[in-house]
């Protein structure tokens, strides 16, 4: 199995923890993915997490129009399908930091980045990653 798949399928329980922690249960990764349209979607976001996704082709997942999904993904969810797609990718990152010692870059191409700047400001916006797991690759988001 590819590693990058063998980290999203690992990531799972990680996504599905984090989702039910939070205050509204009946808005989370959870009812996304026993969704009998949304479940498709979450499960090929978290098995290719670096895919260039756009609303566009997760609604086709789900064999809908963009503007069907993205308001039944909003009144499933709460939030937008890449908000999701955004958090989903960087919990990943975060596993991998703690589990592998690649370097950054390659740990954001993996999970859909192309660069390691835009990278760097998604980590730094959403506080997932520790700051001391940063860099515990060959290379490092700041440099000495």
């Amino acid at each position: 199995m590819h590693c990058v798949a063998r980290s999203a399928l690992h990531s799972l329980p990680l996504a599905v923890r984090e989702w039910i922690a939070q205050v509204n249960t009946e808005k989370n990764i959870l009812s996304l993915l026993l969704h009998p349209r949304l479940g498709a979607v979450i499960q090929q976001m978290l098995e290719m997490p670096g895919h260039a996704w756009t609303v566009e082709s997760l609604a086709s997942i789900a064999h809908m129009s963009r503007a069907s999904f993205a308001q039944l993904f909003r009144d499933v969810s709460g939030t937008t399908p890449l908000a999701v797609l955004t958090k989903l990718r960087l919990q990943i990152a975060a596993q991998m930091f703690s589990r592998e010692t690649l370097p950054v870059v390659v740990i954001a191409e993996s999970v859909g980045y192309a660069s390691e700047s835009s990278f760097h400001k998604a980590l730094s916006a959403s506080l997932v990653v520790p700051r001391e797991n940063i860099g515990k690759g060959s290379d490092s988001l700041h440099p000495e």
